[in-house]
């Protein structure tokens, strides 16, 4: 799980950024101005937020570095790991 550990970019704003933190618990989900949520892991790097079964956050490797997927059910976003 620590390679999934970092900050997630998805607009050329400071807000557009994710932030996948470690906790106790796992991994923990921040999105730049909003909440820190727990993630529970369903398996294959898919998560989803504690309270939200619904959305899923799924991690992919890519040529090009880590990509972090949202979607609820639909793709909502998707964001790149900064190196």
């Amino acid at each position: 799980m620590a390679a999934l550990v970092g900050e997630y970019v998805y607009g050329a704003g400071q807000d557009e950024r994710i932030i996948i933190a470690t906790a106790t618990t796992g991994l923990t989900f921040l999105r730049k101005g909003r909440t820190v949520r727990n993630l529970v892991h369903l398996g294959d790097r898919v998560f989803y937020p504690v309270g939200a079964t619904r959305v899923q956050i799924r991690f992919r490797s890519t040529v090009t570095g880590t990509m972090l997927t949202v979607s609820d059910p639909d793709v909502v976003l998707e964001a790149k790991l900064l190196q």
